[in-house]
C-alpha cells in the first residue's frame, strides 16, 4: 500500500511538472514591432562603414535635429528595432546595434518621414 502511494505521488509530481513546463513552452512570441519604410531604409545603410551611417543620417535628418549621439562615422552592424511606439504625431523606435565591441541602444524619433532626434539610451562593453 505504501509503495503504491509513493509511486502515485511520484507519477503525479512528474505529470504536474511536465504540464507546467509544457505551458511555459507554449508562450506566444511577441509580434515584431511595426517599422516604417523610411526606418527600414535608414537601417539598411548600417554595414559597419561609418561613412554610410553618416550618409543615412544626412538623408533622413530634419533641419536642426539632434543626431549627435550617432554621428562621427559610427560603425554600426546588427541593427534591430526592439520596440516601436506612436506618440502623438511622432514614431519612436528603440533600436539595438553593435558598434565595434560596444552594444548600444538608441531612441530614434521620426516625424513627417524625417528624424527629429537620435538619443543613445545605453552602451555596454562585454
Amino acid at each position: 500500500m505504501r509503495r503504491t502511494v509513493a509511486i502515485l505521488a511520484v507519477v503525479a509530481c512528474v505529470a504536474w511538472g511536465g504540464t507546467a513546463n509544457a505551458q511555459t513552452r507554449k508562450k506566444k512570441a511577441e509580434p515584431a514591432p511595426k517599422v516604417s519604410a523610411e526606418m527600414k531604409d535608414f537601417m539598411g545603410f548600417f554595414n559597419g562603414d561609418g561613412k554610410k551611417t553618416d550618409a543615412a543620417i544626412a538623408k533622413y535628418k530634419a533641419k536642426d535635429a539632434d543626431t549627435s549621439d550617432m554621428a562621427g562615422e559610427l560603425s554600426i552592424v546588427n541593427a534591430k528595432v526592439l520596440k516601436s511606439e506612436k506618440k502623438g504625431d511622432e514614431d519612436q523606435y528603440t533600436m539595438f546595434a553593435k558598434t565595434g565591441e560596444a552594444e548600444r541602444t538608441f531612441l530614434i524619433v521620426w516625424k513627417d518621414k524625417k528624424i527629429q532626434k537620435i538619443k543613445q539610451l545605453s552602451m555596454r562593453l562585454p
